[in-house]
């Protein structure tokens, strides 16, 4: 039920970006996102890049030494997800001896927080941010996400994956879709995955086309949603 054009992504892009250097992190530091999908994901995620940090994506059906595993490994020093989320810490809070800080999006349960000695953040105060581009160089060899494999043989392990990487694949999806700027980009699959990531979300701004993000699929939510969008793209 929301629709945001490219300008409206790229400037709350550059609001978290500033929100996130004014937080202390610089490029080359991770970011963990444990999020469904929602606008704000990729807020953050498109943020985090500007800054030239590194999203690590975490499926949200994790919690307990997987978890941990996850936010530990990676590293991350900043850790974005949702409130509904956010009772899975209080068990593992002692070993993340590197994470400084939670930005979580929806309500805070006081008693939850309360047993999390991280400071926690409302994502809200990252629209309060300039929107102003910052200034940093980012290279195509520089890494911008650690997507997690799935540790079917063992602890999951994080593969580097560069700009060059991200933006070549989705040029080459949408070059074998021959995506065009009035087409339309489905996807139910969660955005911790390269799947949404890559083939819709990326391949569809390489293209100058549209997405529909939806957080689950049914049947007729699908067609409820795309009729919702062509109704709103003819108009």
């Amino acid at each position: 039920g929301e629709t945001l054009t490219y300008a409206q992504i790229d400037r709350s892009s550059n609001q978290f970006a500033n929100g996130f250097r004014a937080l202390g992190l610089v490029k080359n530091d991770k970011v963990a996102i444990m999020m469904i999908n929602h606008p704000c994901y990729l807020h953050v995620w498109f943020g985090a890049a500007k800054l030239g940090a590194i999203e690590v994506p975490i499926n949200t059906a994790y919690k307990g030494e997987l978890l941990k595993h996850l936010i530990n490994n990676s590293d991350s020093r900043v850790l974005v997800i949702d409130s509904e989320f956010l009772d899975r810490l209080p068990l593992i809070q002692k070993d993340l001896t590197k994470l400084e800080r939670i930005i979580c999006r929806g309500p805070v349960d006081p008693t939850i927080s309360d047993h999390i000695p991280i400071p926690i953040s409302a994502i809200d105060e990252f629209f309060n941010y300039p929107p102003d581009p910052i200034a940093v160089n980012v290279l195509p060899s520089d890494p911008v996400a650690f997507i997690y494999t799935s540790g079917t043989t063992g602890l999951s392990k994080g593969v580097v994956c560069p700009n060059n990487y991200y933006l070549h694949t989705a040029r080459l999806v949408a070059r074998l879709r021959d995506a065009r700027a009035d087409d339309i980009l489905y996807t139910f699959l969660p955005l911790f995955h390269v799947n949404a990531q890559l083939m819709t979300v990326l391949a569809a701004m390489v293209a100058n086309a549209q997405v529909v993000l939806s957080d689950r699929f049914s049947a007729s939510n699908f067609w409820d949603d795309i009729r919702r969008y062509c109704l709103l793209y003819t108009s």
